[in-house]
């Protein structure tokens, strides 16, 4: 993520961005990060609480990883899947947080895509 390191802060309004195409979003009608860890540990899953949840999944080489996916977050993964400019990402954000909260968010959910590897290269 040379490309996003490397350029200025004017230019990030017009950076495409998309995800990785080893990626998946998955809508749960349970909460099964609960039972995905305890699974992990070696511990038996027990209840899985009947309560919505969204979990995105995918790979680095052969490591697959996986975490809740918050609720603003949500309908920014599917501008990512399709491919979008960090613009629109902040525009459609914009609709969910509180203005004054929109750019810090912003730019926390682009380091924390960078950093997990779900972004692709921009072009």
């Amino acid at each position: 993520m040379d490309e996003i390191r490397g350029s200025t802060p004017e230019a990030w309004p017009g950076l495409y961005l998309r995800a990785v195409s080893c990626h998946a979003v998955l809508r749960n009608r349970f909460t099964l990060s609960r039972a995905w860890r305890t699974l992990g540990s070696g511990d038996p899953a027990g209840a899985v609480p009947a309560v919505r949840e969204t979990l995105l999944v995918w790979r680095q080489g052969f490591q697959v990883f996986h975490r809740v996916v918050d609720a603003d977050e949500e309908p920014l993964l599917a501008l990512l899947e399709t491919g979008a400019r960090f613009d629109t990402v902040c525009e459609r954000l914009l609709g969910q947080v509180p203005e004054e909260e929109a750019a810090l968010r912003a730019f926390q959910l682009l380091g924390r895509w960078v950093t997990e590897g779900l972004v692709a290269a921009p072009r």
